[in-house]
């Protein structure tokens, strides 16, 4: 039997509500179905990890109702991988009910939680789209995704671990906002020197060279080869850009990190290059007035 025209949209309107509390309810499945995923002890990565973030994934169908979905799973989840995974997963939510989910995480036990906490912090924060160790502008100057969070950044500076205070560093960076530039200046005094290194450097991009005296004694440490194999070519990298864009002086092309270089032969030139550009401005060094 032949159904007319109004009587199909009588029973659209009819299953509407229907279809309305399948889409409020699919967020909380999707939940629902990444809890019952099994997370292999000690292999928290390779293809176990790709198939829960497949499903997590869908929760961009539904992103009115996945906030709310994840802030109600969080309290119940003891395992601290799955945490992580939803707090990594929210930075796809920019808005404020996200991002106040995600200030709470800053003050979880586990550091992988609050480290992807910051990461997707910095996510909506950012005002500038920077990349390696050059810092090379990709795009930007451009409104943050989500307004007032350059606080919570700074509170994450205090983080109990090294890695996430660097990560926090970098985000601070990112918003360009002048209020992150004492918390940047606190930095140059941290316990770690990695956490140090990277303030003084991220400084430079706000044209202030407080970081000085740390940039110089981090040439001194990258140039001793006891610390080659932990410091890395990236830090090398960074610290040759740093120097240049504060002192306004150049000594020749700074290569990229030439451990992401797929060319042996380029890579050997680069890293010959950064030896040749340290060398240098050590020398620059002996001459120069001691930094205050």
């Amino acid at each position: 039997m032949r159904r007319t025209i109004p009587a199909v949209l009588a029973s659209l309107l009819l299953l509407s509500p229907l279809i309305a509390a399948e889409k409020i309810d699919s967020a909380a499945l999707v939940i629902e179905r990444y809890q019952q995923m099994t997370i292999p002890p000690g292999n928290p990565f390779g293809k176990d990890r790709d198939d829960r973030l497949q499903i997590l994934q869908q929760l961009k169908q539904t992103p009115d109702q996945s906030v709310s979905a994840i802030a109600a799973a969080l309290p119940n989840l003891n395992d601290p991988l799955q945490r992580a995974e939803l707090a990594e997963a929210l930075r796809w939510f920019p808005n404020p009910q996200s991002a106040a989910l995600l200030a709470k995480l800053l003050n979880d036990p586990d550091q992988k939680v609050r480290g992807n906490a910051i990461h997707a912090l910095r996510m909506m924060a950012r005002r500038v789209d920077r990349s390696g160790g050059s810092r090379t502008q990709r795009s930007g100057p451009f409104p943050p995704k989500v307004d007032g969070l350059v606080p919570h950044l700074i509170a994450a500076a205090s983080d109990k671990t090294d890695v996430n205070r660097v990560v926090a560093a970098y985000a601070l960076a990112d918003t360009l906002d002048p209020a992150a530039v004492p918390q940047l200046r606190k930095l140059l005094d941290d316990e770690a020197w990695t956490v140090r290194f990277h303030a003084a450097c991220l400084l430079t991009e706000f044209a202030d060279a407080s970081g000085l005296m740390v940039l110089r004694n981090a040439l001194t440490h990258l140039l001793d080869p006891a610390n080659q194999e932990t410091s890395g070519s990236l830090h090398t990298e960074m610290l040759l850009n740093s120097m240049q864009r504060i002192t306004g002086k150049s000594f020749g092309p700074i290569p990229m990190d030439p451990g992401l270089m797929s060319d042996t032969r380029q890579a050997a030139a680069a890293t010959k290059q950064h030896q040749f550009l340290m060398q240098t401005w050590a020398q620059w060094w002996a001459w120069e007035p001691q930094p205050r």
